[in-house]
């Protein structure tokens, strides 16, 4: 220890420590490791601590870890130096016995103590014995048998499709070396593959003990079964598109079906799938692995055959399905023209003025004389291939309509045309107005005033009041108002028949013996359809003596 002072004199001191030599010369613990194995203490032998420890017969060394119980003594392990706490080199052993020497010499090196421990290799074992022997890729099953070549003996049965096949062997010691075929293979690994003969294989697994001497041997005969004669179908069905086949009870094939494809199909694809995957698969000549689709197959219009060849795993044995896809021609180009050409009045002859508004696409007025009581229509389609309703009747292009009664006020002449393709309409309402009947002035003699008549005609069924009266409104929402289509006077004339339009002059709604009430239209169609709301047209017929009125005209729905 050195001390400096303030003015730099420096003074050392030096102090001596000696420690006492110990003559303790005993481990604290001494064991065995690689492999780790017990020791038994015993009363005699060459050292002052005598044990003994067993091993098996394939261990070749070992090593010892000695503890001293003093930290300052010193261990040698066969006379080599080893560290209290270390693992010592690996001792070699003999093939019976070894005696293995750790010397403690104490501190004082005066002390010592020889710890011995004498190492004993059991027999090698004569086990060679399987505690496992599978076969796999592919899978089969063993079935041991009493007879054969071999100390044990069993077979199992391989598809004819088979090739090869591999061996899995356990061995139940682990010191026993397995041959398979002559192969070495370790236990528990998959031996390499074993090729297999046309008719049946043996394959010899060979077991050597550790002791070099008991050997076994597994013999397993393998056996290929004979090829499938299978030929058919699990399943066969048409994709892209996916379409429906029905089977059918005669045609080219073994096995036949039809199936229908739209105008715009230009190909389609085939998926089979082999009862026997062995089987082999041919559309349309091409092979097609099971179970996935085809190449796609052109189709042309009319009928086109697929034939679908399965040739069992025999090579013998072949079934033929054959389906048969119709595609359909081209669709006709259908008219979408449902305009008139021409659309006028006769008997009697009047002109029409359109107008801008009304409850039709087109719309026109005309006007008659009182005395006027029918009148007819005439309309051209356009296209010759429309279709023309007159009121819901369906009359021909440039033909005279029946008659339309005309009562005085406003009269609705509907027209609807329904192009050729079902779906285009256009509508046409010629609303006639038929003038009341004339009026005349007559003085009165008694106080000189001028009274204004009506001019009465003859009270025949014909010119008799009509008598209804149309409320055009209908809104079916059960406020109680305009809840039903409402015919004033309608049952006056019990014998009547009522019909609602739609635009496209469908008839959505007929009865007879129509009553406002329990007969009447209410928004539904005659089969209980709600209709949309919009403008309909009505056709009323009733017998009034025994004539026949009609009275057309629309109503407006609403909900």
């Amino acid at each position: 220890m050195q001390v400096t002072a303030q003015d730099g004199t420096v003074k050392t001191y030096t102090v001596t420590v000696k420690r006492a030599s110990s003559s303790l010369a005993t481990l604290s613990s001494l064991s065995l490791t690689e492999p780790s194995v017990v020791r038994i203490n015993t009363t005699s032998g060459p050292g002052d601590y005598n044990s003994t420890a067993k091993v098996s017969a394939s261990t070749n060394t070992i090593r010892l870890v000695p503890v001293a119980s003093d930290p300052g003594a010193t261990i040698r392990v066969n006379g080599a130096i080893t560290a209290s706490g270390a693992t010592s080199a690996p001792v070699t052993l003999n093939a019976d016995s070894t005696f293995i020497t750790v010397q403690v010499t104490a501190s004082n090196n005066t002390k010592v103590k020889r710890y011995v421990v004498k190492i004993t290799k059991e027999p090698a074992s004569a086990v060679a014995s399987l505690s496992k022997l599978s076969l796999v890729e592919p899978d089969a099953v063993r079935v041991n048998t009493t007879t054969g070549p071999g100390d044990y003996n069993s077979t199992a049965k391989v598809a004819a499709s088979v090739s090869s096949i591999k061996v899995v062997p356990v061995a139940t010691d682990a010191g026993a070396m397995i041959t398979v075929n002559g192969t070495v293979t370790a236990s528990g690994a998959t031996s390499a593959p074993v090729t297999l003969n046309a008719d049946s294989t043996f394959i010899t697994v060979k077991v050597t003990a550790a002791n070099k001497v008991t050997v076994r041997t597994y013999v397993v005969k393998i056996t290929k079964e004979p090829a499938s004669a299978v030929a058919t179908l699990s399943k066969l069905y048409l994709v892209e598109p996916a379409v429906t086949k029905t089977n059918t009870s005669s045609g080219p094939g073994d096995h036949n079906s039809t199936a229908s494809v739209k105008s715009t199909t230009n190909s389609i694809k085939v998926v089979a799938e082999a009862a026997d995957p062995g089987a082999t698969i041919r559309v349309n000549g091409a092979v097609t692995a099971s179970g996935i689709a085809s190449a796609p197959v052109a189709l042309n219009t009319g009928d086109n055959t697929i034939r679908v060849e399965v040739t069992a795993a025999n090579n013998t044995t072949v079934k033929t399905y054959v389906i048969t896809v119709t595609k359909e021609p081209a669709p006709v180009q259908l008219s979408a023209v449902a305009t008139l050409s021409k659309l006028y009045l006769v008997s009697p002859a009047v002109t029409k003025t359109n107008v801008s508004s009304g409850p039709a696409d087109h719309n026109a007025v005309a006007s008659v004389s009182a005395t006027t009581k029918t009148i007819k229509v005439v309309a051209v389609a356009t296209d010759s291939t429309a279709t023309i309703r007159i009121n819901g009747v369906i009359t021909p292009s440039g033909a005279v309509s029946a008659p339309v009664t005309l009562n005085a006020g406003d009269n609705t002449i509907n027209i609807v045309t329904t192009a050729q393709n079902g779906t285009t309409t256009s509508s046409w309402a010629i609303i006639v107005t038929k003038a009341k009947p004339p009026v005349i002035a007559a003085i009165n003699n008694r106080n000189g005033q001028v009274d204004i008549l009506q001019k009465t005609e003859p009270l025949t069924t014909e010119t008799l009041p009509e008598a209804i009266t149309v409320k055009q409104a209908v809104s079916p929402n059960g406020d109680g108002i305009n809840d039903r289509f409402t015919i004033e006077g309608i049952t006056a004339f019990p014998e009547n028949v009522v019909r609602v339009m739609n635009r496209n002059g469908d008839v959505v709604y007929e009865a007879k013996g129509y009553d406002n009430l329990g007969t009447a239209f209410d928004g539904r169609s005659s089969n209980g359809t709600m209709q949309q709301p919009g403008t309909y047209f009505y056709a009323i017929e009733y017998k009034k003596g025994a004539e026949i009125l009609r009275k057309t005209g629309y109503l407006v729905l609403k909900y």
